[in-house]
């Protein structure tokens, strides 16, 4: 019996370390995952009624595309402001919009952007109302605008949502 559970064990173990190794490329030559790293970011603008109804990240990397997601942002509001003049060398707009909520109480917010192995990260959070909270009637599409280095990789998008806690006094 001992004799097939020695078989066993040494047809699975090969099968086991190669899953193992594919799953973790850089452990098995002695390197650990690196930390991504954290991008600064300055915050451009937080808009509870945008012109972008597809909910999703939108990345402006030259002027014109940072003029066009401007516009799009600011659409229900007309004339809307100017855009920001930065004093960076090559900066890049990077908004999250949420789509369409059925009340002004949502809202969006981009917390960091790390990067790792030429992925630019941007993690936001959908905050949505309590239950029990009041609400407006009107129909949003909040969108939040940041102003970041220029990067050309793959720009992803981490969004969590929280349902804000409801209190009561009592």
């Amino acid at each position: 019996m001992w004799s097939w559970m020695a078989v066993i064990a040494l047809c699975v173990a090969p099968l086991l370390l190669a899953w193992w190794m594919r799953r973790n490329p850089m452990a098995w030559r002695g390197h650990a995952p690196a930390d991504p790293e954290v991008v600064s970011f300055q915050m451009l603008q937080r808009v509870r009624n945008s012109g972008i109804a597809e909910p999703g990240i939108r990345v402006a990397r030259d002027q014109h595309e940072r003029e066009q997601l401007w516009a799009a942002m600011w659409a229900h509001y007309l004339p809307g402001p100017d855009l920001p003049v930065v004093d960076w060398i090559d900066p890049m707009i990077v908004a999250v919009g949420i789509g369409m909520r059925p009340s002004g109480s949502y809202t969006v917010e981009i917390e960091r952007l790390t990067c790792l192995g030429g992925v630019l990260t941007v993690h936001a959070r959908e905050t949505r109302p309590a239950p029990d909270e009041q609400i407006t009637d009107d129909e949003a599409h909040p969108v939040h605008a940041v102003m970041a280095k220029r990067h050309d990789g793959e720009v992803r998008l981490v969004l969590e949502v929280t349902v804000r806690s409801s209190w009561k006094l009592t």
